[in-house]
């Protein structure tokens, strides 16, 4: 009898897009972690790092891939330590058993509007607070659209429980909406308020996501209400739009 592990599993029947995005995660992200003091100290030349990640001077010089290559960077003020090593590690497993379990039930196509589409509106946010700061200094990393994954795993299977610390079973909504509470409450407590900005933008998109794509209700029964106008509110604007294309489209 195979006895395989969860994560054993999710590796096997991950999709080919998930095995793809997570190799481009570590590959870029230890080549730029490694080879950061080579191009800036030998080559006098701005790092893949820098490159990649998601600066005001990158998107001045017409860098739009920086909106979405800063996913697959690691901070560049993290450096190679064992901690950032463990939190990519980390992301990459989210990535797998969340992402897969995200395409087994919506497909393929929602996965990208969540994960890449999510890092796109994470990344105008992040180029906005770094304009409006003045600050020169870089974003990167994927914790924002792992965010938007979880969020969205959570309209899906409101009543599933992880075990916290491998110990202390937790339904799934409490754990992700108080982690990234914890997380906001902290940064903006601290005054990094880059990261407080860009975790209420996943936080916003993953929230307004399953709802206004899925037309699905979050797990918490007070806020059905409004959450049923939303619904309401976006088939009226649509059925707008389709009537006004159907009429141009006869004239």
């Amino acid at each position: 009898m195979n006895h395989s592990s969860p994560f054993r599993s999710a590796l096997v029947r991950a999709p080919k897009i998930i095995k793809g995005t997570a190799a481009a995660t570590l590959i870029f992200s230890f080549f730029a972690l490694f080879s950061n003091a080579l191009f800036t100290k030998i080559f006098n030349f701005p790092s893949p790092q820098y490159l990649f990640s998601l600066t005001t001077w990158g998107v001045h010089k017409f860098f739009a891939w920086q909106f979405v290559s800063y996913l697959f960077i690691q901070p560049i003020s993290e450096g190679v330590s064992l901690g950032s090593i463990l939190r990519l590690l980390f992301d990459l497993y989210l990535l797998y058993m969340v992402g897969t379990a995200i395409i087994e039930t919506r497909g393929k196509k929602h996965f990208i509007g969540l994960y890449f589409g999510g890092a796109l509106f994470v990344g105008i946010v992040a180029y906005l607070s770094l304009l409006f700061s003045g600050s020169p200094f870089p974003f990167a990393g994927a914790s924002p659209a792992i965010y938007i994954l979880l969020i969205s795993f959570v309209f899906l299977t409101p009543h599933a429980r992880i075990m916290l610390f491998l110990m202390v079973p937790m339904q799934a909504k409490w754990l992700v909406f108080g982690l990234i509470g914890v997380n906001l409450f902290l940064d903006f407590s601290n005054g990094h308020f880059l990261s407080f900005f860009t975790t209420g933008a996943a936080l916003v998109y993953g929230y307004l996501y399953p709802i206004l794509v899925w037309e699905i209700l979050s797990p918490f029964y007070r806020l059905h209400n409004i959450e049923k106008k939303m619904i309401y509110w976006k088939r009226k604007v649509s059925n707008h739009l389709s009537k006004s294309s159907l009429t141009l489209r006869e004239k």
